[in-house]
């Protein structure tokens, strides 16, 4: 037989904040005095709650707190935040950067566990397998191959010392595209779907020079120096990525001479303009980067007639500085963006390897990762 259940004891303080459990067997001016009791008690605990102190990082701020007074003048939190924008910006952007940099290793490590878990291994194990079977060994054909067609950047260096290292270079190369195969693929058939935005500088089109399909889904914009020995070296990167994807790339080149260290650059970026006005922009940019030693304005006129352009046109144009606030109003477009140096690059917005020359790998990065994205806003 089971025993009777005994109720627990009712406590002082639970009979205070709990009388509607037990104030029926209570007459009933003892109740209204009951009653009485719990509500001062409450009163007096919600007033201690509220007279503690808040945590400095758990306060609200808002934009008219005082942050400091002189006298009885008071400085604003929304006065010191705008004294100090251009550090917050800058911070802010950083936190973005850091947040973007690791959202990829989080997706391919949690990409990498689900197929690791399917096949009924490890996600080191799976790794391993799929790059040894997906990059191959190079051979000493390829990295002859290799040498051969890069035998100017070598500069003569003696082919049996350089091979070792070319094998080595080319198997990285291999192993990176490899691994980048293998996650486009898990990315395709888990359903990856990014909403995050990455970090992007706005920058408008007016009166950059432009090439290519004005509908495409990506924009590079190049700030560039025609003097610069980066952005000479960066051109056929450049050509390569507008070759590979066709109508699906628009680039925009903006002027950003270096003039502290190029002194031929602004010259240069002037005289581009003057062929723009005859439709020999890209004509007259090749030829410039094709020899950098040929940027004296008379050297330039030379260049110009050589081209077919109107001599005489092109010799006002320069003359007369006609496009110098262009070159000036590209300059102060390029510091607002932050770029530092040339070639910068950004690829709708997003900059590319900023303080280095891009490679054709890092530009096709992002380039696929925006057509990516477009595809995924239909």
């Amino acid at each position: 037989m089971t025993p009777p259940q005994v109720p627990r004891p009712i406590t002082p303080a639970a009979a205070l904040l709990l009388p509607p459990l037990h104030a029926r067997a209570l007459p009933s001016w003892t109740r209204w005095k009951l009653l009485a009791w719990t509500l001062l008690v409450w009163t007096v605990l919600v007033a201690l709650l509220l007279a503690l102190p808040v945590p400095a990082g758990a306060r609200e701020t808002t934009d008219d707190e005082v942050v400091a007074t002189i006298g009885d003048v008071p400085i604003t939190r929304a006065e010191l935040e705008e004294s100090l924008a251009a550090q917050l910006e800058q911070l802010e952007r950083e936190r973005h950067k850091i947040l973007e940099q690791g959202l990829d290793p989080l997706i391919e490590e949690r990409l990498l566990a689900a197929e690791a878990e399917r096949r009924g291994t490890t996600a080191d194990a799976l790794l391993r397998d799929e790059l040894e079977r997906r990059a191959q060994p190079v051979t000493d054909e390829q990295a002859e191959a290799w040498y051969q067609a890069n035998t100017a950047r070598l500069q003569g260096r003696p082919k049996e010392q350089l091979l070792p290292q070319i094998k080595t270079f080319l198997g990285q190369q291999a192993t990176a595209q490899a691994r980048a195969a293998l996650f486009d693929e898990l990315r395709a058939q888990q359903k990856v779907v990014v909403h995050f935005e990455p970090l992007r500088v706005p920058l408008d089109l007016e009166n950059a020079t432009l090439k290519g399909a004005s509908d495409a889904p990506v924009t590079i914009v190049e700030f560039s120096d025609f003097q610069c020995p980066a952005c000479r070296a960066f051109n056929p990167v450049l050509s390569q990525v507008l070759e590979a994807y066709g109508d699906r790339i628009q680039l925009a080149f903006r002027q950003f001479p270096l003039r502290a260290i190029h002194p031929q650059a602004q010259g240069a970026a002037e005289a581009s303009l003057c062929a723009r006005e005859q439709g020999k922009f890209w004509e007259l940019h090749d030829a410039m980067f094709d020899d950098q030693r040929s940027l004296q304005l008379d050297q330039l006129k030379a260049s110009a007639r050589e081209l077919g352009l109107d001599g005489e046109a092109f010799d006002a144009c320069l003359d007369e500085g006609r496009h110098r606030m262009l070159v000036d109003a590209d300059v102060a477009r390029a510091e607002q963006a932050g770029a530092t140096g040339t070639p910068s690059v950004f690829v709708n917005g997003r900059e590319v390897s900023p303080g280095q020359v891009p490679t054709f790998e890092q530009v096709k990065a992002v380039v696929d990762d925006e057509l990516r994205r477009a595809q995924q806003r239909r």
